[in-house]
């Protein structure tokens, strides 16, 4: 079965071979282009990094768990066709999934932001953000994690009043895996539903930005970053690939070759999130506790990809009133 998927993707991918082609040159000649000094300017808006600590406890929160980590305020940008705008990957059209910040209202307009004009559910294909941060600038050139969510994902939901909600309903895909220019080796994982959100790696330093409650996804919007420096446990995942099979036995290495090295693996992933997570986000909706699980498998994935093989979420179940297990 696995063996005739293959088959009907590489025919696909024969089929439409001319415009996938045209696709790729055209985000080739976006990443190869040279950016000037003007593109790195930030936007920094008086007072809007202290209105939102104030206005929203969740912005507190997030500050205060940083703890002794040193961090940094900044200011995101998305480049598209050589143009700076704001942070909203999602395309302009008929609105199609509720959103959190002002009742949904995003701004997208002169200067960036996304109040005032429709959106959709569907998000950029491709896209490239700008981040200047401890003396880097990244520029990451995204895409899409395609596979990340199966097609036919279920949810069941266990809501606050005991009632049992199952649905089919469609999750917004806004998770994203990239590279980072002119840092051979260098990737990153993201959500931008509501805001940038996510990780980059950079030879020995692993960089985490979240974005501040209450922005408007314009060139203004407020992140924090810093460095994460908690050791990786040993597990295989947090290795790179080489390292991972030196330290392995030599007839597990011989087996993992033979197996791995043709074929991609697909592990079938399931999340169930229990009520102390929802207790941890309190305030937050139920729809942004799910996005921040599935980054978790959209993170994972980004370790495993290294191996052949790839993280699917098949099935997402939600405790959000008592835990349904001991």
């Amino acid at each position: 079965m696995v063996s005739c998927r293959i088959c009907g993707l590489l025919l696909l991918c024969m089929l439409v071979r001319t415009p996938i082609s045209a696709d790729v040159s055209m985000a080739k000649r976006e990443a190869d282009y040279t950016l000037d000094d003007s593109y790195w300017t930030e936007e920094s808006p008086v007072g809007e990094v202290e209105r939102l600590l104030r206005e929203y406890r969740q912005n507190q929160e997030l500050v205060r768990n940083i703890g002794a980590h040193y961090y940094q305020i900044i200011y995101p940008v998305q480049l598209r066709h050589h143009e700076k705008m704001g942070i909203s990957t999602r395309e302009v059209g008929s609105s199609k999934f509720p959103t959190r910040y002002d009742q949904g209202n995003y701004q997208q307009g002169a200067g960036g932001s996304t109040r005032g004009r429709s959106r959709t559910g569907k998000h950029f294909h491709r896209t490239s953000l700008l981040i200047k941060a401890f003396n880097h600038k990244f520029r990451l050139d995204l895409e899409l994690n395609a596979q990340l969510l199966a097609p036919n994902l279920a949810q069941k939901h266990y809501l606050p009043s005991g009632a049992e909600q199952v649905s089919k309903q469609e999750i917004e895909h806004c998770y994203y895996h990239g590279t980072v220019k002119d840092y051979p080796g260098a990737s990153a994982a993201f959500h931008t539903c509501n805001g940038v959100s996510g990780v980059i790696h950079v030879g020995n330093e692993t960089f985490v930005i979240h974005p501040f409650y209450g922005g408007d996804l314009s060139q203004k919007h407020p992140h924090v970053i810093f460095e994460a420096r908690t050791k990786p446990s040993k597990g295989c995942a947090n290795l790179p690939t080489l390292e991972w099979k030196l330290r392995r036995p030599k007839h597990v290495a011989d087996r993992i070759r033979r197996d791995v090295s043709e074929a991609t693996k697909y592990i079938e992933t399931a999340l169930v999130i229990d009520k102390a997570m929802f207790e941890k986000r309190n305030g937050s909706t139920r729809a942004e506790v799910v996005h921040d699980a599935i980054q978790v498998a959209n993170i994972a994935d980004l370790y495993f990809r290294t191996l052949n093989t790839r993280v699917s979420v098949v099935y997402i179940e939600t405790w959000q009133g008592s835990n349904q297990a001991p």
